[in-house]
């Protein structure tokens, strides 16, 4: 199984604003196994973010983290900074939607409901 991060940049028309957009992953080993949280998805919106969007949720939790050594990447401590180039050297090289299907066997895909 994959652990690490990973970018899928949207078509250009996905916001309004033209900008690109990104559904930023991890995945993390832990003792249970491997875990995942998509950056953003506890907002009430869709967590298609701007790559500006995507930075403030790493700098308000998963960053933050690195600090104690909570949050380690291959079991090794990290620190912030190096954290961070990390997430852009992984936004730099975004998925398309294809491809991230084609290579992981996975889809990315949004279900649509109402509010509560």
């Amino acid at each position: 199984m994959f652990c690490g991060r990973i970018a899928i940049v949207l078509a250009e028309d996905t916001s309004f604003y033209r900008d690109r957009r990104f559904i930023a992953s991890t995945f993390d080993a832990t003792a249970g196994g491997v875990t995942h949280e998509i950056l953003g998805v506890s907002c009430r919106s869709l967590p298609f973010l701007a790559v500006d969007e995507v930075f403030s949720h790493l700098c308000g939790d998963r960053t933050i983290r690195t600090v104690g050594g909570t949050l380690r990447i291959n079991g090794e401590t990290v620190t912030p900074e190096r954290y961070l180039r990390l997430w852009w050297s992984v936004i730099g090289q975004a998925w398309t939607p294809s491809a991230f299907t084609e290579r992981y066997g996975y889809a990315a895909f949004a279900v649509l409901g109402g509010l509560p």
